[in-house]
């Protein structure tokens, strides 16, 4: 049985401190001139401004006895009353003062209170809808809670409303669990059956492969990922078979499944103990592409890292030469400067800018400068690349790529570079 600790089902504060008094059990002025013109007598107006207080905030009658002394004593004290710590009620009218209290804050509060056929009926119908969405009896006593204090019910007990929740939770389980079992066929519930076995090699299940999660997303491990992925692969269509259910419930079931080992799996029923291994398995599928994904991207990165660092080496070394050329520059001012004839100064521009008669060297070097002065490191991917070109193809076909909007112009590059991985001369032209 779920713990009432757990829910969100009322109860008092553990510690009642005095802001806490005077923010939850402080009567207004309307509900003391309601208790002054609905009962007579100090004790008679206590008791049912207590009781009106602790329903405001527990949505249920307590019994007198369990009230905390400090609410009792605080609603006293804030009527003028003089400090009491208990509530009293003549003997003589057995339970019928408390009883006629209880109605006087129901036809107060306009609450419904939780009798007969009609309220329980509503909190099956609440439990049956939560269930459907939700994934524990916690969850379920909340959403019932919650819905019955919003419908204007008087609260049950506890105990009530968790055989309710319990009841229709496990309906609710049961259904998705028989619904999945009737797509499986023969084959795959033996396959899922054979999972709980333990192999005489190296005593160890099936199960326990599949709850092993890959390691560290590395070229080292890159081997084993794909092999573990193309194991799952290989495994029956868990989305198809879990079509219908929500991602909360897919999680939930998978988180199950992952904290079991195979014996304590052999303990649940056959319907959900195929079910929640079907979960697992798509979980474990899904980690696995999202593994190879985050390698593909971290090294997808790190080309494009050494490639803008090589580029910054580039820049670097060109700088002296920048020097150099921006000082044959200011001797070619310089020289057009003197007063030298036209041939005379073209003859020593020559010898300065080729001094061996050629010009082929500083056409060379002004490219180098023009090509690499900029931000485009692109070309210098190729070296980074070609190192990591074999794996990087293996993680992109191993990944399913999709578009984040109606643009499919990369997918569509995208599957002509895969088309063409073995053409060392392929070319792409716009």
């Amino acid at each position: 049985m779920a713990s009432v600790e757990r829910t969100a089902y009322p109860r008092f504060p553990r510690l009642l401190t005095p802001q806490k008094l005077r923010k939850l059990f402080t009567p207004s002025k309307d509900e003391v001139e309601w208790v002054a013109a609905s009962s007579r007598g100090e004790d008679r107006r206590l008791s049912l401004t207590v009781q009106l207080k602790c329903f405001q905030y527990l949505h249920f009658f307590q019994p007198a006895e369990s009230i905390p002394p400090e609410v009792v004593e605080h609603v006293a004290v804030c009527l003028g009353f003089a400090p009491q710590q208990q509530l009293r009620y003549p003997e003589a009218s057995g339970n019928g003062a408390l009883y006629r209290d209880h109605d006087k804050v129901r036809a107060f509060l306009k609450i419904r209170p939780y009798s007969g056929p009609k309220p329980r009926a509503e909190a099956v119908r609440i439990a049956r809808r939560a269930s459907s969405v939700v994934n524990t009896v916690v969850d379920v006593i909340n959403a019932l809670t919650t819905e019955l204090v919003i419908k204007d019910y008087e609260l049950p007990s506890f105990s009530t409303l968790h055989k309710i929740a319990e009841k229709e939770h496990e309906a609710a389980e049961q259904a998705i669990f028989d619904g999945v079992e009737r797509k499986l066929t023969n084959d795959q519930r033996r396959w899922l059956d054979e999972l709980l076995i333990s192999e005489l090699s190296n005593w160890q299940t099936r199960y326990n492969e599949l709850k092993r999660s890959a390691k560290k997303a590395s070229r080292q491990h890159l081997d084993e990922l794909l092999e573990q992925l193309g194991w799952l692969e290989s495994l029956p269509d868990s989305d198809s078979l879990l079509e219908g259910l929500t991602q909360p419930r897919l999680k939930y079931l998978c988180d199950l499944a992952t904290t079991r080992d195979a014996g304590e799996m052999k303990d649940f029923s056959q319907a959900k103990r195929h079910t929640m291994t079907l979960a697992l398995i798509r979980q474990m599928r899904v980690r696995a592409r999202d593994d190879i994904a985050e390698m593909f991207i971290r090294r997808l990165t790190a080309c494009h890292n050494a490639a803008q660092e090589e580029l910054k080496e580039l820049q670097a070394r060109q700088r002296e030469l920048s020097e150099e050329l921006v000082a044959k520059l200011e001797r070619v001012l310089e020289l057009l400067a003197e007063d030298l004839s036209d041939e005379e100064t073209g003859k020593r521009v020559r010898e300065l800018l080729a001094p061996h008669g050629s010009l082929d060297q500083l056409r060379a070097d002004c490219e180098a400068i023009r090509v690499w002065s900029g931000k485009n490191y692109l070309p210098l991917l190729r070296k980074p690349f070609n190192s990591w070109r074999a794996p990087l193809f293996r993680m992109a076909r191993a990944v399913e790529f999709g578009s984040t909007s109606q643009d499919k112009s990369l997918i569509d590059a995208l599957q002509i570079v895969l088309a063409n991985q073995g053409s060392p001369r392929f070319q792409c032209n716009k």
